[in-house]
């Protein structure tokens, strides 16, 4: 059962208006949809999701829902969403109590994978909404989730997978673990993050007018897209790190998709470290073979773009277009030191040297 508690608020010695606020705490799997309809202020604490089960939380336009102490759940293999969040005007935040417990190392099974069978974390479908002060502890697979949003402002939210590098997790390291995967947003904000993971920091897969500030990624395959089919415009990432990375900038449209276009992106004071494979990797023919222009690339801009790269095999610029497939392309105050191999240069847009 959920604690339900009314509050009346009182003007002197008459009644003037009376709000009725439920604020709800749950700790019970079973509880959680009923209390996600009826209340205002929702508390999730200490629960446990069921095997081969999504938490659905269903919340009423304007609510509150807070993470407090220990959410997890029991470990089985299959490939569905652990959580699954909707609403509108809603804001969603942990305690200083919180963490969202992935229990990572009970799925991650490194290169003995065959097939993946681990379920992703959170998901949000939210609209006129907040998500703020989160602690995520070793996804099993991808982390956050952001689908068919509109006007999402998301800050602080720390995801913590460094249990799943192989140097710590030996052969059952972790794979997949996405920070934030966008998947259809239009007007969203994401900032002062942190993302420790094994995969993509942030992957932008549809949507527009989008604003990435002030991300700390580490072991990442960088601050990325990768776009199978439909439009993305109007994206920017700002003031962000990216360190002990695969990548530091990743673009790659898919020659086995359909079509769409990549346009109106901005990279801008973007620094890194320790890149072990490309410093900016920009690819019309993800995952592999030619390059075809189903989905152009026009006005890509990297301002002040600077890092270092290390090991035998990093590669400052791998850029392959299409005939015809990227265009107006500006390179302004990029450098890039420690690269050891030559880069891989495919129909650049005029200006840019690689």
């Amino acid at each position: 059962m959920y604690k339900l508690v009314l509050i009346v608020c009182l003007f002197g010695t008459s009644i003037v208006h009376v709000i009725e606020a439920a604020s709800c705490t749950v700790s019970n799997y079973a509880d959680v949809d009923a209390a996600a309809k009826s209340c205002d202020i929702l508390t999730i604490t200490d629960l446990v999701i069921p095997a081969e089960t999504t938490l659905k939380i269903d919340l009423k336009d304007g609510a509150k829902l807070v993470f407090d102490g220990h959410l997890t759940h029991e470990v089985a293999e299959w490939t569905g969403d652990l959580v699954q969040i909707t609403g509108t005007n809603v804001e969603i935040y942990g305690t200083n109590n919180h963490l969202l417990d992935g229990l990572g190392p009970k799925h991650w099974k490194g290169a003995t994978e065959p097939t993946i069978m681990r379920p992703k974390f959170l998901r949000f479908k939210l609209h006129e909404s907040t998500i703020r002060d989160l602690k995520l502890k070793n996804c099993p697979n991808n982390c956050i989730m952001l689908s068919s949003s509109t006007n999402l402002f998301v800050t602080n939210i720390n995801i913590d997978n460094y249990d799943g590098y192989p140097g710590v997790a030996g052969t059952k390291y972790a794979k997949n673990t996405d920070g934030f995967d966008i998947g259809g947003a239009v007007g969203l904000r994401v900032e002062n993050s942190v993302v420790i993971n094994q995969d993509d920091c942030v992957a932008v897969n549809g949507g527009s007018d989008m604003v990435f500030e002030n991300l700390h990624c580490n072991g990442s395959h960088g601050l990325s897209f990768s776009l199978k089919d439909g439009d993305v415009k109007n994206v920017q990432f700002l003031n962000s790190k990216v360190e002990y990375s695969n990548n530091a900038i990743h673009i790659k449209t898919h020659n086995d998709g359909s079509t769409g276009t990549l346009k109106n992106i901005l990279y801008k004071n973007i620094e890194f470290n320790h890149i072990d494979r490309y410093a900016v990797s920009i690819q019309e023919n993800y995952p592999s073979g030619e390059a075809k222009a189903n989905i152009p690339i026009s006005n890509l801009t990297l301002d002040n773009v600077k890092g270092s790269m290390t090991g035998s095999k990093s590669m400052a610029f791998q850029i392959i277009c299409a005939s015809g497939g990227c265009s107006d392309f500006h390179f302004n105050d990029v450098e890039v030191t420690g690269a050891q191999t030559k880069n891989q240069c495919e129909n650049v847009p005029s200006g840019i040297n690689c």
